[in-house]
């Protein structure tokens, strides 16, 4: 038998240490990857969370809670929840209420993806967290379910924003936890947004009247059209002298009567003219349920004055008025082209 080559046994070695220690390596590798990533994961959305009325809001409200339904973050390859930390952040305006579980499932037939405990701990922050105390390993994929889970608004003002995910088993925060929308409270009070009448003769002032309603913050209700408000004419003596909206037609006449719906909480009044003379009118409004708004500056609507005075017969047809009899040709008084004689005159 012919002798080994030293230096063939040498090249051999150093071969198979080269080998074992790219195994090594690829082996850690494979055990890193499996603990740390995410980007696998699905989210079922959390749902229930719209439309929170600000009401309940914990600045000056009832500070109570919405229910939420889910979140469901589902993995699509083991090792993509990782073990550690799992945090869900409403967003600005919202806080979390104390309360919920969370569970695990199999995604097939079985998982190792474990959770320390079934509870959500609340922080200080508002934010919720559960502890993965193992991630998912081979082919034992899983999902963890949330429920129970509640929120409130935290502030005055209307807000949206989605519910970020992340934490240590999510090392790249997800914004898809489920959205969250606060709109304004009931309406407390009526209150002039534009419009309003210039002293001036009968139906020479015109003016388009809106109004809007607000709730207890002073947000306009923009999520209301269907409430109802009713537009009216106040005498100098605070009397409402047509409050039903549809009788005593002769004081005021807005385009399209004077009910009007809201409309993301505003109601309109068009081409509105005070057909009665008057000093010291004020708009009024009134709504089922809401103070009563009144205008703060008085105005006056004049009598229309003659534009003529002759001798004549006096006749319908020319839309005279007779005033007196003198040796049987009548005194009478020719209104302007257009004028409004007012009941009575």
């Amino acid at each position: 038998m012919r002798p080994v080559n030293s230096r063939f046994l040498r090249f051999f070695r150093s071969a198979i240490a080269i080998a074992l220690a790219v195994a090594a390596i690829v082996m850690t590798s494979r055990t890193k990857w499996e603990a740390v990533a995410t980007t696998g994961v699905t989210i079922s959305p959390a749902t229930g969370g719209q439309a929170i009325s600000l009401d309940a809001t914990t600045d000056g409200g009832t500070a109570s809670c919405t229910s939420l339904v889910g979140p469901i973050i589902t993995e699509q390859a083991s090792g993509d929840i990782a073990s550690g930390t799992m945090s869900l952040t409403p967003p600005a305006g919202f806080e979390f209420c104390q309360g919920g579980t969370a569970s695990v499932s199999a995604v097939g037939f079985s998982t190792t993806l474990a959770l320390g405990s079934s509870s959500v701990t609340r922080d200080p922050s508002g934010s919720v967290s559960i502890a993965v105390s193992s991630a998912s390993t081979g082919n034992s994929v899983g999902r963890i379910s949330f429920a129970g889970l509640s929120v409130r608004p935290t502030n005055r003002l209307p807000a949206t924003g989605n519910i970020s995910i992340g934490g240590q088993s999510i090392p790249s925060p997800l914004a898809a936890g489920g959205f969250l929308s606060s709109v304004p409270g009931s309406a407390t009070a009526i209150s002039h947004v534009s419009g309003s009448f210039a002293d001036g003769t009968v139906r020479s002032s015109v003016a388009t009247i809106n109004l809007q309603t607000i709730d207890q913050f002073g947000n306009v209700r923009t999520n209301d059209s269907s409430t109802q408000v009713t537009l009216g004419l106040v005498a100098a003596d605070g009397a409402l002298v047509d409050s039903g909206g549809t009788a005593y037609g002769e004081y005021l006449d807005c385009q399209g009567g004077r009910v009007a719906t809201l409309v993301a909480g505003v109601a309109s009044w068009p081409q509105c003219v005070v057909t009665r003379s008057g000093s010291g009118w004020r708009l009024q409004a009134i709504s089922t349920g809401l103070p009563t708004w009144t205008s703060t500056s008085p105005f006056t609507a004049s009598q229309v004055a003659p534009s003529s005075l002759q001798f004549g017969k006096a006749s319908s047809d020319f839309g005279y008025i007779n005033l007196a009899n003198a040796a049987a040709v009548p005194a009478v008084v020719g209104f302007p082209s257009g004028g409004v004689s007012e009941p009575g005159v």
